[in-house]
């Protein structure tokens, strides 16, 4: 029993030593390489709005030129307002799903504005719509999967699901 134990606790302890730690400087890597890899959205006509959160505050500054924007909520709102009260968003965010293994997933947010006199506790002049489309019937699947390979010590794409072929 105690050789179980024992052992158990080794392997463990290897995992930990092992794996990777993910920082906030590789997940913006994970990041720009997967807006980079989205041809179908560069593409395409017009600006892509990307929606602000933690993340993409710290990645606006690689995208100074080019078919990405990144606003705040009020120049946003402005936006949709002038473009017949609706803007698409695309929305970033990541899955860790192991020590060594990352879904980065790029999605659509419809935007919807109105301007009024609206009553929610106290007196407002702007409303906003949020809706998020569903994922589909084929359940999870990431856009981006990328797993970090210790032999090469880097993040390796492996899953790219708006891939060119």
């Amino acid at each position: 029993m105690k050789k179980i134990i024992l052992f158990s606790f080794l392997i463990l302890n290897f995992t930990f030593i092992n794996a990777q730690d993910i920082k906030p400087e590789t997940l913006d890597s994970l990041y720009v390489e997967s807006l980079n890899s989205r041809f179908d959205l560069m593409l395409s006509s017009g600006y892509k709005y990307i929606e602000p959160n933690s993340q993409t505050e710290r990645i606006k500054s690689k995208f100074d030129l080019g078919v990405y924007k990144f606003e705040n909520q009020d120049k946003l709102f402005k936006i949709a307002y002038k473009n017949n009260k609706e803007l698409t968003l695309y929305r970033i965010n990541h899955k860790i799903i192991s020590k060594d293994t990352i879904d980065i997933n790029i999605g659509e947010v419809f935007m919807t504005v109105r301007k009024g006199i609206y009553f929610k506790n106290k007196l407002y002049f702007k409303k906003t719509f949020i809706s998020i489309p569903c994922g589909g019937p084929d359940g999870y699947q990431p856009d981006f999967r990328y797993v970090f390979s210790q032999k090469d010590n880097k993040w390796i794409k492996t899953i790219e699901y708006f891939s060119i072929n």
